[in-house]
């Protein structure tokens, strides 16, 4: 177990270490959404590196290596975001002149109405900045036509009719435009129609994937990588059990024989993750809440800063809390002295252990060691996804899929649902779900 622990860890790094190193600056396509409401109003998010822009780096270069101002694009990479709007503002004028935005061929006036840029992260991830903009259109347009300069780079475009009284909306498809002309005419006649169900879905995955399509097949295997070797390790912390080997002495009741038998107590490794990490994040949520109570007030505020969800504070008492809370559960929950007297009762005992006492000494030295490394592992687990958030610039929804509770508890449901199919199975005297080892439950 503990080799193949080894295997999985060092090939985790190595797609760490070849992705960084192979396309952490690669040039990525802009993505544009393009929102036009039926009382004429319209709205544009422009999702692009703002470093690029300012860089002149495009679709030109695979890599910003490559680029003559390479040394300018890594100088504004390490810049806050405060510092880049800053600069970019000397630019925008510049920005909004060149693209075009065309109703039934005729452009039309907009503005830059806000510029969302994330705080600068690990330097070799390109920051994905927001740029809205908003206009008039005519009511009447029957199609609209979108212009990106070559200079900017690629980009991917798409339209979304809103009919805001009826709440109703139309998603066009995506059209991906390499060269420097205009897209083809997006149609404005579309009946609006209500979302279906599989619609909905559809519209939430691609918009939890959005950010990664425009990098590439080689970066979705290294994300879906990523997430099953995390999966694969919750899997692995889930099934593990230290057996306690427990020795019934044989009695003899009148012509009968009992006991004389061997079984083992299983102690579940991850039997107090779970409500840990939930007891942990009900008291980290305190300072937040009691800043909602003081919104104005700067000494609170500035102080309660260092309780952000990006802070390495928070993830420092977060996972201290998680330990904390791990064994303060399992103190709850599971008595070893109740279990050494119904051990005794029974004429049971551990061989090489003094019933009693003893024995409840034993088990809890057992649990003690073997809740220290699952309290750590589950704290990493809880604490990644704030990792992922903060240094690779990803949504806190896609970054969910990486660690947290809800991946624990799904591979949990997972694991009890095999376990009871298997269950099934073998009472109607199958050989099971599958043909080699056996499945275990939670419990």
């Amino acid at each position: 177990m503990f080799r193949q622990m080894h295997c999985y860890l060092l090939i985790f790094f190595l797609l760490i270490c070849i992705s960084f190193s192979s396309h952490a600056d690669v040039v990525k396509p802009a993505l544009v959404e393009i929102s036009v409401n039926t009382n004429g109003s319209f709205s544009i998010e422009v999702r692009a590196s703002i470093e690029a822009l300012l860089t002149g780096i495009n679709s030109r270069y695979k890599n910003t290596k490559d680029a003559p101002n390479a040394q300018a694009y890594d100088e504004l990479r390490a810049l806050s975001k405060e510092q880049l709007l800053a600069s970019f503002q000397k630019f925008e004028k510049q920005f909004y002149q060149q693209i075009k935005l065309s109703f039934d061929q005729q452009p039309t006036a907009f503005k830059i109405t806000a510029v969302k840029i994330p705080e600068p992260g690990y330097v070799k991830v390109p920051r994905i900045s927001v740029i809205s903009l908003t206009g008039e259109a005519p009511v009447t347009a029957k199609s609209l036509s979108w212009y990106y300069p070559m200079s900017f780079g690629d980009n991917a475009v798409r339209v979304r009719q809103i009919d805001e009284t009826n709440e109703k909306w139309h998603w066009s498809a995506w059209q991906w435009l390499r060269e420097d002309k205009a897209s083809q005419p997006f149609s404005l006649t579309e009946v609006f129609t209500q979302q279906s169900l599989s619609e909905i879905i559809s519209t939430y995955l691609v918009s939890g994937f959005e950010h990664i399509l425009p990098k590439g097949l080689d970066h979705i295997l290294f994300i879906l990588g990523i997430f099953l070797l995390i999966v694969a390790a919750v899997v692995l912390v889930t099934e593990g059990t230290r057996k306690i080997p427990v020795q019934y002495a044989k009695r003899v009741i009148g012509r009968k024989v009992y006991g004389g038998q061997t079984t083992y107590i299983p102690i579940r490794v991850s039997g107090f993750g779970v409500m840990a990490i939930i007891f942990a994040q009900a008291l980290m949520f305190l300072p937040q809440t009691v800043k909602q109570f003081f919104p104005n007030n700067e000494v609170i505020s500035n102080i309660l800063s260092y309780f952000d969800l990006g802070s390495p504070l928070y993830w420092m008492l977060f996972g201290i809390l998680i330990l904390f809370f791990t064994y303060f559960y399992a103190a709850i929950a599971f008595n070893p002295l109740d279990v050494a007297e119904n051990m005794r009762k029974q004429g049971g005992f551990v061989p090489g252990v003094r019933p009693g006492k003893k024995t409840a000494e034993y088990i809890d030295h057992v649990l003690s060691r073997i809740m220290l490394p699952a309290a750590a592992f589950f704290a990493v687990v809880a604490i990644f996804p704030y990792f992922v958030r903060k240094y690779f610039n990803v949504t806190t929804s896609f970054s969910g899929f990486f660690g947290g509770t809800s991946l624990l508890i799904m591979v949990g449901v997972a694991l009890d649902t095999l376990q009871q199919i298997e269950s099934h199975l073998l009472m109607r005297h199958y050989d099971g779900f599958m043909k080699t080892g056996k499945i275990r439950g939670r419990r």
